[in-house]
Formats: C-alpha cells, structure tokens, sequence
C-alpha cells in the first residue's frame, strides 16, 4: 500500500504544478518611488594663452678639421667658431695641399624660445610644442613648464614651420594654442 500512496502523491503533485503554471501571474505595488536624477556634465580644456616666440636667431658654427700627416705621424687640428647670421649655410669642402687636408664644414642652426600663459583646466600635466608647415604638423618636445627653449637645424625653415603649444591632461584631453607666424633667422 506505500507504493500506491507515493504513486498517488506524485500523481497529485504532478498535477497541482501543471494546473498552477497555467494560471497567470500578477503582483501590485504600493509605493512609487522616483530613480536618481542622473545629467551629463560637459568640460572644454583650455588651450595655453599669450603663445610668445622670445627667441628666433640663427647662428652659424665653420668647424675645420685638419689632418697632417708626416712619415708615420698623424696630426690633427680642430678649430670651431660660432656667430650669428641671417643666411641658412650648409656645406662642406675638402682640400688637399701636399701631406695635409682641411674638411671646413659650415651649418646654421636655429635658437628658437617660447612662452606662454598656463592654461587654467584641471588635471594639467604639462605642454607639447608642436610644429607646423604646410601639410603636417607634429609634436617635437614636451615640457610642464610655461617656457620652452631649443637648438633646432635651420634647414626646417625652407618649410615655413610655425609653433603652437598644446595643453596635456591627466584624462587625455588637449587643446592647442593658436600658432605663431612663420619662423625666421
């Protein structure tokens, strides 16, 4: 007779579940309350102000190297000299006089400044300076000060480059500077 009785109540089971997954389901609430207010703020960085160039000025370095050479002695002589121009020179002679040759090479190089206003967003890091010629553009140094000074090759000056300053962040946000004129000796 147990086994009658378990077989009935598995009968009886089976059917309660089959007869209660059929009925519909519902529930009310009695209480309405609002969600948080959520927004979307918005930021801008700010770009660096007052981009000043405090220094243009080319200067042209002749370097002769001098080489002597006598039975099994060699000698060599270098004198350097440095002064200032407003002409791009790039060139190199070698001569040849009996048991000595002199290599003169000349190049100008370009002492270039800047300054500026900080900018004044948060989480500032620092500052690049970037250059710009016609078709491209790049950063060429970086820096977390409000100057910038460097020795560049003059040559760059055939493509007319200009200077900006762009403010570096924390988050990865930036913003250039508008840029200076032209570059010049």
């Amino acid at each position: 007779m147990t086994a009658a009785r378990r077989t009935l109540a598995l009968v009886l089971l089976t059917m309660a579940i089959m007869v209660g997954a059929a009925l519909p389901a519902s529930a009310e609430f009695a209480a309405v309350r609002p969600g948080p207010q959520l927004g979307v703020d918005t930021y801008t960085v700010a770009p660096p102000t007052g981009v000043l160039v405090t220094k243009s000025q080319c200067y042209l370095t002749t370097t002769t190297r001098e080489v002597k050479t006598t039975g099994l002695t060699t000698s060599v002589t270098i004198t350097s000299r440095t002064e200032p121009t407003e002409t791009v020179v790039f060139d190199e002679t070698t001569a040849t006089v009996g048991n000595t040759t002199t290599t003169t090479t000349r190049t100008t190089r370009l002492d270039v400044g800047l300054r500026w206003t900080a900018s004044a967003s948060k989480g500032v890091v620092g500052y690049a300076v970037v250059a710009h010629a016609p078709g491209a553009s790049g950063a060429i140094d970086s820096t977390v000060g409000t100057t910038w000074n460097e020795r560049v090759d003059a040559r760059y000056l055939g493509y007319t480059p200009t200077l900006a300053v762009r403010t570096l962040t924390s988050y990865g946000w930036t913003a250039d500077s508008a840029q200076t004129g032209a570059l010049t000796c």
